[in-house]
């Protein structure tokens, strides 16, 4: 069976890859702390998404796992100071279709990109069990921030 295929999101795909990442945020530590109370999780789950990561809708960088079962929301390296590398806000991948590689298949899309381009990509991780998904891909822990009960993990991968 071959794997989905990998999809550039249009203005049309914004509620359903928001949607994905409510889902797959439900039970991140980090964002659970911030919004213990489910309702209070539901109320603003979508609007942080776009606030936290919306611009990668506007510069055409999000991509998505036919479906909706997965999505990478990336900010380009025009947007953000210091030096030019490619942000990763947002990963998710809904619940239901975790622990199937699309995480992988979404990382190894962007990879490749930024492999051509020769720019680095960084990404925070607010959960400690994806770490060993973003390692197998070339990511390296550069330290860990505490925040509340649980340490956010920022990452790099240098171009190859």
């Amino acid at each position: 069976m071959s794997q989905p295929k990998i999809k550039q999101a249009s203005s049309k795909d914004i509620p359903n890859i928001i949607d994905t990442v409510a889902l797959a945020f439900g039970a991140d530590p980090l964002v659970r702390w911030i919004y213990p109370d489910p309702n209070q999780y539901l109320s603003h789950i979508h609007k942080m998404t776009i606030l936290f990561a919306g611009k990668a809708f506007d510069h055409g960088t999000v991509h998505y796992v036919e479906g909706y079962r997965g999505a990478a929301l990336w900010l380009p390296p025009d947007i953000h100071p210091d030096e030019p590398h490619w942000y990763l806000p947002v990963l998710a991948v809904d619940p239901c279709h975790q622990n199937k590689g699309y995480g992988s298949q979404l990382l190894e899309h962007a990879n490749k990109k930024f492999d051509n381009e020769r720019i680095p990509a960084y990404l925070e991780s607010s959960n400690p069990k994806n770490i060993s998904l973003y390692e197998r891909h070339g990511y390296q822990v550069i330290t860990e921030i505490p925040a509340g009960n649980y340490p956010v993990t920022p990452m790099v991968r240098q171009p190859r």
